[in-house]
């Protein structure tokens, strides 16, 4: 009977009061991190905002749709704005090579396809080492979607430029 008893207790602490204590500790976190706006919980994650400038090339798509891409669109998430907007798009040719009457090879445009540079500016998340946006990490090279209110298209990220 006495090895029940001190499977169950930790010296005279019961194992029971040091769940209650850990739960009490993480509520009173939570309260506290509400109460700051979530502050509370970005200090402690060492997380800070910083205003970038991204440069994002489109996949291959019709100009038709490219041109719906315009300046000053907002970008959204989810249904939700998120706090960046697009400040420069240029339509750019693909080329591709085509082989002409006699056979040789020729390089020239396509003629159904397109891409965008398109830049952004947003408020980003720093957490060491990445930077975010939304959910999307702000890698080069990396590949994320591009969503606003007309669109959603695959974009590899080029370039990264911290503005602040």
């Amino acid at each position: 009977m006495e090895s029940k008893k001190s499977f169950l207790k930790i010296g005279k602490i019961h194992i029971f009061d040091i769940a209650i204590v850990l739960l009490l500790i993480a509520v009173a976190f939570g309260i506290a991190n509400k109460m700051s706006g979530g502050e509370l919980a970005k200090t402690i994650m060492n997380e800070k905002e910083v205003r970038v400038r991204v440069t994002v090339l489109t996949e291959p798509y019709s100009e038709y749709l490219l041109s719906g891409i315009k300046t000053g669109d907002r970008l959204a998430e989810a249904k939700t704005y998120i706090d960046a907007s697009i400040t420069k798009v240029e339509i750019l040719p693909i080329q591709i090579s085509l082989t002409d009457n006699n056979g040789d090879l020729v390089i020239g445009e396509d003629p159904f396809n397109k891409q965008a540079l398109i830049t952004y500016e947003g408020t980003a998340t720093y957490k060491e080492p990445l930077y975010t946006i939304s959910n999307s990490d702000l890698v080069p090279g990396n590949k994320t979607f591009l969503i606003t209110d007309t669109l959603n298209i695959v974009v590899w990220i080029k370039d990264l430029e911290i503005i602040e």
